[in-house]
């Protein structure tokens, strides 16, 4: 018995990082490697970005983007990147976006997690969700 839990407490122990709440961890990277990666991630997702919002096509799921957009926010996080310069999506900008919604939108960033979402209903009477 004491054994199975001492497996057990190990391999908790393992997969700790894995799990969404634990700090993300850092690659271990010079700082030459880092500026390069952080900056071809960056490309990588400006490109989607212009794709999607200029050009109407979503190159990749959204379940990829979120995560790579993740990444590099944690990549920053890690080797504290001031000499890059920052990264800012894409509005919809495009010549073509010239008419008004019907309806206003109020929370088109996606939210991390049930928590944010019940945050950010509160003080709300009434809300339109509208599955993707």
């Amino acid at each position: 018995m004491t054994w199975n839990i001492l497996i057990v407490l190990v391999v908790w122990l393992i997969s700790s990082p894995c799990r969404s709440w634990a700090q993300p961890l850092c690659p271990d990277w010079a700082t030459e490697r880092a500026t390069h990666e952080i900056s071809a991630l960056q490309q990588q997702i400006a490109k989607w970005d212009e794709a999607y919002f200029l050009q109407g096509s979503s190159p990749v799921p959204d379940e990829i983007y979120d995560q790579m957009a993740q990444r590099l926010k944690s990549w920053k996080q890690c080797f504290l990147t001031n000499s890059l310069p920052s990264y800012s999506s894409l509005e919809p900008t495009s010549p073509r976006n010239t008419l008004s919604h019907p309806v206003v939108h109020t929370g088109l960033n996606k939210l991390e997690n049930e928590a944010a979402v019940r945050d950010w209903l509160k003080g709300k009477e009434s809300v339109w969700v509208q599955p993707k």
